[in-house]
């Protein structure tokens, strides 16, 4: 990639010659000149977004250059601070403040308050992403109606008897994200959903099925259509913590916690048109935690999570590697992943690629019955959510970490 020295002034990103670096000349007492150069790489700005994304690098530049400044004038003659001070900048211009220079398309909503912004070639950003919680220990699972991201997540009492209570019995809320905060809703759930509880976007995205809240017995389900929750039919087994996919074009539930624990380890279940579980084929082996995707032709991959290698006690797992699909109501082996997937991963489909959301932000090209391409993009903390989002989503400049 070509790159040029140019003078440490604001990009224009309307210009065609979007090659940007920084030269910084600094005279300290008269005597001592320490010449920093930093390099970054080219960026491409859409054209409608040129004047907002000015506005945006302005400001995170403006207090990447304070910040410089404050440490720069805490050195006093130390010579040997100097680098640190100009290590940290750069670290915040390439981590940061360039970001905006470049096409960001989803916000991660995290589990454990990991918050991120990514763009599907693997490039993400999370640094300097501020969004004001109701409370220290907000935490809870999220899905995303009519385009607004909601977490079913837990309340706040500071009186100690309720913080017991909320150890045995977790008290959940409904709360949304509107600008960068979560408001707590007055819509409730009739059981208690909260991390374990697996979440699916249907009916073209306006309404949610949750299903299988914190008991690990749990066969629970409800709709969720951003304003009301109403129950429906539950599952025949018990999946507690299990995933939900799609299969023909319809919500399908697969996979436990434990493979020991509920009966659903083996059990596939498909939500029909007159919102009945119906049984399919059992899965070949005992699984937990298995990340389910729907392809676009009706098929339906699992993969990753855990296995019994014991049809009995005493019970023994270990991690999965295969990618199995279900197409035709049979169960077959695809492939296998590179790593493994320890936890429930969240995913997207796009053309003929599935991006899948774990620790490891993955993609996965596919032909048919056939894996042509893993490639591992980046590093991603817990996810549970995306939502498409603008560059520049819930940046604040105090909240950089750099």
């Amino acid at each position: 990639m070509d790159r040029v020295l140019t003078s440490l002034t604001r990009p224009d990103f309307r210009s065609k010659d979007r090659n940007l670096s920084l030269k910084i000349v600094l005279g300290v007492s008269g005597t001592l000149c320490v010449l920093a150069v930093i390099i970054v790489p080219s960026v491409l700005i859409p054209m409608n977004n040129s004047e907002r994304t000015q506005s945006e690098f302005d400001q995170c530049l403006q207090s990447g250059k304070d910040n410089l400044n404050w440490c720069i004038d805490s050195c006093y003659d130390d010579i040997s601070c100097f680098p640190y001070c100009y290590e940290n900048f750069q670290q915040r211009m390439e981590f940061t403040c360039l970001w905006y220079t470049r096409n960001m398309y989803f916000f991660l909503y995290g589990i454990y308050g990991y918050y991120s912004v990514v763009n599907l070639d693997g490039s993400y950003n999370d640094q300097g992403i501020h969004i004001e919680t109701p409370h220290d220990d907000f935490n809870g699972n999220a899905v995303v109606v009519n385009g607004i991201l909601y977490v079913i997540g837990n309340d706040w009492y500071s009186n100690s008897v309720y913080r017991i209570l909320i150890m045995i019995v977790v008290i959940v809320k409904i709360y949304k994200l509107e600008k960068c905060s979560f408001i707590k809703t007055e819509i409730e759930m009739n059981y208690s959903y909260y991390v374990g509880s697996a979440m699916l976007s249907i009916r073209n995205g306006t309404s949610a099925l949750i299903c299988f809240d914190n008991n690990e017995e749990s066969r629970n389900c409800e709709i969720f259509d951003g304003n009301k929750v109403t129950k429906t039919e539950s599952t025949i087994h018990t999946h507690g913590s299990g995933s939900l996919g799609y299969y023909k074009e319809k919500p399908t539930a697969f996979g436990t916690r434990w493979t020991e624990c509920c009966t659903g380890a083996k059990k596939i279940e498909m939500f029909n048109n007159t919102s009945v579980w119906v049984e399919l084929p059992d899965h070949p082996l005992d699984m937990a935690y298995v990340t389910l995707v729907g392809l676009e032709n009706g098929a339906l991959l699992s993969m990753g999570g855990k296995f019994n290698t014991n049809d009995q006690y005493p019970w023994k797992t270990q991690d999965s590697y295969d990618i199995w699909i279900l197409e035709n109501d049979i169960w077959s082996i695809l492939g296998q992943l590179k790593e493994s997937l320890n936890d429930r991963a969240i995913s997207m489909v796009v053309n003929s690629s599935v991006f899948v959301f774990a620790q490891e932000m993955l993609r996965i090209d596919i032909d048919g019955n056939e894996i042509l391409k893993q490639e591992e993009l980046g590093y991603v903390q817990w996810p549970a959510a995306y939502l498409e989002v603008e560059r520049g989503f819930c940046f604040d400049p105090g909240h950089n970490t750099y």
